[in-house]
């Protein structure tokens, strides 16, 4: 096909140019994609791991799993001509795109034809089309960011704007338009969500940055000091530090790490027009497309198209600083905390093993009670899990002979966040125990049934859930209370159980479907002492909150998986029963439960206070 440049071709170049090389500070690595894929752009991480790539110039999708394997995911669509920003709907299972015409077509009398730009959808199940919604005339989608309640965000780069799919529409509606977006030739690039549902845009030409308050509709600057020239993909971590893609148009582009009131880190610079991001919170990596398409921007070049395009892994660093001091959050007395879950904005949840209550908090604000279970079946609150997707809290609940409500079935709850309403409710089959649970990376919840040699499965995926059987096996039992913490790492795509009376871990493989593939007794140094919560801390590295209730040994443990063998690092030792605890990245959380005062030796003496501490991670 002949190439016309022209100022629209050399727009699209500017927007395409974007990132950065490794500097001695980082480590990369490169990645060849197959021989017949050329020109990648959208890049997007799967609920397994996988990573999502697409094309400036064609609909074809094609997927890198775990193990490094390339497949075809979507063979492209006649409405479907480019894929130039990926996004993962977690709540509905689809892969949102950005499609728009960047080349055109020729018609037979030789004028160049442009259809609408448009954003489209894809299911992560079967592939199937789900929905395509064009762009008003004049449109230029650029960017996509998707709420955890399935809200769509696409900046328009040429008429100034951020549009809105709301969750199940099918059509767009402008959420936000203000004068600072219609800054420069071309406007708003990359978009990004913060915890709380504020926007984080970025503006190409002028290499500004603001952040959009999401009730309010106030726009701010952000970063005014910081020299950007031109901002475009964007991304906000975890720890609330912002990754910015500052192409600087024919020179060297830049990766930049920024956070509050701290120097600007170049992470990556000097690859030819790298495009587009994504972040995977369990690495802290960041994987980069690279497009490669100057040779389509000069004269005459457009068929040196280059042999072989990439995909690079940056690894991001942790901030150096940590707290200065170890924060206790204390907790009320006798309350015996079991399980903590952290949402998204950084609330913090916990529930009493005596009390079938949930409180929460912060780092920064007392604990207050968010929900009295007693009227609703609620015995001692085992394992919670947050799930940001459908804003529900997950609740393990079981008769531990201490707290008010006694002798009900164990059962699995699940609340809204926002309202604190019941909104599902699953007995175990057959008896058993929640305990603790996980997700999957296959749209759904493992928990583990500690009286029963088995591991149990709700699909949120489902109109109407229902709790199953997902795994029995006879190294998931061997006593009357033994599989307790569940973890999944979608890199070994493996899901581990920790056992609480006989101390063993294992690892529980997974298929491509997400179904148990193989189970192993991992080889172990000793015996965990009465292993409860656990916690994924990187590929390969697991957290373990030992509560020594069985020998006295209570410690938190890093555990290195090596095959078959497994290598033990005790990050603190603790007298107080720690039961779970959370991974921040630079910060340990752990319960202190006392839980010694009513199961163990010490059940006469006057209960104490417990509590949340807050230590920088050895």
């Amino acid at each position: 096909m002949k190439i016309q440049i022209n100022v629209y071709s050399c727009i699209i170049y500017f927007l395409l140019i974007t990132f950065a090389n490794a500097t001695p500070h980082t480590t990369q690595t490169s990645f060849p994609l197959p021989r017949r894929f050329q020109l990648p752009n959208g890049i997007a991480l799967g609920p397994d791991g996988s990573l999502f790539i697409g094309s400036v110039t064609e609909g074809h999708i094609i997927r890198r799993r775990p193990n490094g394997r390339f497949e075809t995911f979507f063979r492209g669509h006649p409405k479907v001509f480019a894929g130039t920003s990926l996004r993962v709907d977690h709540t509905r299972g689809w892969l949102w795109g950005a499609s728009p015409d960047f080349l055109g077509t020729r018609r037979k009398d030789g004028s160049l034809h442009r259809r609408p730009h448009r954003i489209f959808a894809i299911s992560l199940k079967d592939a199937t089309l789900q929905r395509v919604i064009y762009l008003p005339k004049g449109g230029f989608g650029n960017d996509i960011a998707i709420s955890p309640r399935g809200d769509v965000f696409i900046t328009d780069s040429k008429l100034g704007c951020i549009w809105k799919v709301h969750n199940n529409a099918t059509t767009l509606k402008r959420w936000f338009r203000a004068p600072q977006l219609q800054r420069g030739k071309l406007g708003p690039a990359g978009i990004a969500l913060f915890p709380n549902g504020d926007l984080l845009v970025g503006l190409f030409s002028v290499g500004k940055l603001y952040r959009i308050s999401k009730k309010h509709k106030h726009i701010k600057r952000l970063f005014p000091s910081v020299n950007i020239k031109n901002a475009d993909g964007l991304r906000v971590l975890p720890d609330r530090s912002i990754v910015v893609l500052d192409a600087n148009i024919g020179r060297s582009g830049r990766v930049i790490l920024l956070r509050k009131g701290k120097t600007p880190h170049i992470l990556a610079q000097g690859l030819k027009d790298p495009v587009n991001l994504t972040y995977n919170p369990q690495s802290g990596a960041l994987w980069v497309t690279t497009c490669d398409i100057r040779h389509l921007m000069k004269p005459k070049q457009h068929k040196r198209v280059p042999k072989q395009f990439y995909i690079h892994r940056v690894l991001s660093p942790r901030w150096k600083k940590r707290p200065s001091a170890v924060k206790t959050l204390r907790l009320p007395k006798a309350f015996y905390p079991e399980s903590i879950a952290m949402a998204a904005d950084g609330t913090i949840f916990t529930g009493s093993a005596t009390r079938s209550t949930i409180l929460t908090l912060t780092k920064n604000t007392p604990p207050t009670r968010w929900l009295d279970g007693t009227k609703m079946g609620l015995m001692s609150v085992q394992g919670l899990l947050v799930h940001e997707p459908t804003q529900r809290l997950f609740v393990c609940t079981g008769d531990l002979k201490v707290a008010k409500i006694k002798d009900r079935p164990s059962a699995l709850f699940a609340f809204d966040l926002r309202t604190k309403r019941k909104r599902g409710y699953w007995t175990l089959p057959s008896g058993g125990f929640c305990n603790d649970l996980t997700q999957d990376g296959h749209g759904g919840l493992l928990i583990s049934d500690t009286s029963k040699a088995r591991i149990l499965r709700l699909s949120l995926q489902s109109k109407k859930p229902q709790l199953k059987t997902w795994l029995t096996h006879p190294l998931l039992g061997g006593s009357a209370y033994n599989g307790n913490g569940i973890a999944y790492d979608h890199s070994t795509q493996s899901i581990y159980l920790n056992t609480f009376a006989d101390g063993r871990l294992l690892q529980i493989t997974m298929n491509r479907t997400g179904h148990p593939k193989h189970v192993r007794s991992l080889k172990l140094p000793r015996r965990l002492d009465g292993a409860d919560g656990m916690r994924v801390m990187g590929a390969g590295r697991l957290l373990i909150f030992e509560n020594g209730l069985i020998k006295g040994n209570g410690r938190i443990t890093e555990a290195s998986i090596h095959g078959q063998k497994v290598t033990l690092r005790t990050l603190h030792t603790a007298t107080t029963q720690p039961t779970s605890g959370l991974f921040t990245g630079t910060e340990l959380l752990y319960l202190r439960s006392h839980f010694s005062e009513v199961f163990g030796k010490q059940k006469t003496r006057t209960p104490r206070a417990a509590a949340i501490v807050i230590q920088p991670l050895p």
